[in-house]
């Protein structure tokens, strides 16, 4: 892990200052860079195109259960941890779908108002007829309501 992030700072920062920062060899750290990618290694960045692909098809809505099923599918033999290793290390996640929030309760034993207008929207003269509608608004701080009044005149 230490090699990892000196490789990916190696641009920035000198390696000499990130190795003694971290607690580790320079000829360590040079060995770690000539040193051949593991078979375990290249297995996973192969299956991670894999994953990638299955996620991306799904429209980024399964997790690591559905995404080893699918995989799976495809006469892989792989175990759900690893695919969930490997989602998690590459900040691959699942959208979480909101649920949708009723606000208008349309069941109860209140009396409604009557219907003045009956569905006839014109009107010969202003301040005759005015509508309204509410609405709600979710934001950071809360909710806010909406309310909008218009004269059917104009």
């Amino acid at each position: 892990m230490r090699y990892q992030c000196i490789s990916a700072h190696k641009d920035t920062y000198p390696v000499q200052v990130m190795c003694q920062s971290l607690g580790v060899s320079r000829s360590g750290y040079y060995a770690y860079e000539r040193a051949p990618m593991s078979q375990s290694k290249k297995e996973d960045m192969a299956l991670l195109d894999q994953i990638i692909e299955s996620h991306k098809q799904s429209r980024k809505t399964y997790g690591s259960p559905r995404v080893t099923s699918d995989i799976r599918d495809l006469g892989k033999c792989v175990g759900k941890n690893r695919i969930a290793r490997l989602m998690r290390e590459h900040g691959i996640k699942a959208k979480k779908i909101k649920k949708y929030k009723h606000t208008t309760q349309s069941n109860h034993n209140r009396p409604l108002a009557p219907d003045l207008v009956r569905q006839q929207f014109s009107c010969d003269g202003p301040d005759k007829i005015w509508a309204s509608d509410i609405t709600y608004i979710k934001t950071v701080q809360g909710w806010l309501y909406l309310c909008i009044f218009m004269d059917l005149f104009s």
